[in-house]
């Protein structure tokens, strides 16, 4: 095997652990971070690969990234607005036309970026994951026909971590919904015999 394998078999590796581990970070900020030092691993990763329409739309992410993280940091009225991630989105049409290079899968980075882009933006954390679900297997196809093993490999504990980051957002959420309930239904039974004790 040779030197450059063990390169990028390393920074899969250490690109699989962070990635993955994002989708259980409750915090935004969290997630964005780690994310991005993930993508920094792949951008490495695809370089090698020469794999340049992963590491092109990489580097786009990483600015998107870095544009969303400011956002929630400053509160920022402008870069909340929907303008932001269809120039994001737009950007990342732009490079898959200009690297296009006759294979149909380059596409899927394209779209799949797209797809990451407005799950970023949407403030709902089980939509953000969902989005996030949608990319997922068109990163998988790529990262298999470019030979990115730990891409691939990446892809499918990312959908795994998913699924278990959205249990337990919609288990919290039913367990918060079912706390509200039991608290409104006293405050119900109370009126209830106010009322009757008034007639």
């Amino acid at each position: 095997m040779e030197p450059t394998q063990y390169l990028v078999y390393a920074m899969g590796l250490v690109a699989l652990i962070t990635y993955a581990s994002s989708f259980q970070c409750k915090k935004r900020s969290t997630l964005l971070i780690l994310q991005t030092i993930s993508l920094l691993l792949f951008i490495g990763q695809y370089f090698v690969l020469k794999a340049y329409t992963g590491v092109i739309l990489e580097v786009v992410c990483i600015v998107r990234n870095f544009v969303y993280f400011f956002k929630d940091k400053t509160k920022s009225k402008v870069l909340d607005s929907i303008a932001t991630p269809i120039v994001f989105a737009v950007a990342a049409i732009v490079v898959g036309i200009f690297t296009y290079n006759g294979q149909w899968f380059c596409i899927l980075p394209v779209i799949a970026n797209i797809f990451q882009t407005v799950g970023l933006y949407l403030k709902k954390e089980s939509y953000n994951r969902i989005m996030f679900l949608c990319a997922s297997p068109l990163w998988l196809v790529y990262n298999l026909l470019t030979n990115t093993v730990f891409g691939v490999v990446t892809e499918i504990i990312n959908i795994i971590s998913i699924f278990i980051s959205l249990a337990l957002i919609y288990k919290h959420e039913g367990d918060f919904n079912k706390e509200l309930k039991e608290d409104k239904e006293p405050k119900v039974k109370l009126n209830k015999h106010i009322h009757n004790e008034g007639m």
